[in-house]
């Protein structure tokens, strides 16, 4: 399955951004980096609360993958591409994932956690600014190309 959201990640960037006027723009749905568990449902930002809670419980213990996508206009040139990172995610209580929601940092976040928060976060494969929201070595590259 790694790979299977790829092509829709890259088209829903591509349709975002034809008329992208900006010298850079970042594709945004819900949020800039959108976590898919291996079931292939996309994961936005939590609605509230107990959405959160939810995704964390989905999320716990489990390895999922996330998909950055990301256009670049330069004078009317524009780069598309989307990022891709492995999570492996801690195992988490009840408890704690009470006690992290309640202090607010997953309701802002995609998939309800933040890569920096501790308890969360196991292990990746990929870039750690992917999983933030920003896939910077690669926009890095592009920009010094320009």
């Amino acid at each position: 399955q790694d790979g299977a959201a790829s092509p829709t990640a890259t088209e829903m960037v591509r349709r975002h951004m034809e008329h992208c006027e900006s010298c850079l723009a970042f594709w945004q749905e819900g949020a800039p980096a959108q976590p898919v568990p291996d079931d292939g449902k996309v994961l936005g930002k939590p609605k509230d609360a107990a959405h959160a809670v939810e995704m964390l419980k989905t999320l716990a213990g489990k390895r999922h993958t996330v998909y950055t996508g990301v256009c670049v206009n330069d004078k009317g040139v524009k780069t598309v591409w989307h990022e891709v990172s492995h999570v492996y995610m801690q195992k988490m209580s009840d408890e704690f994932i009470a006690r992290y929601v309640a202090g607010g940092s997953p309701l802002d976040k995609a998939g309800a956690y933040g890569v920096q928060d501790e308890g969360t976060v196991d292990r990746y494969i990929g870039e750690y600014a992917n999983i933030m929201g920003l896939p910077l070595v690669r926009l890095s590259a592009i920009l010094r190309e320009r």
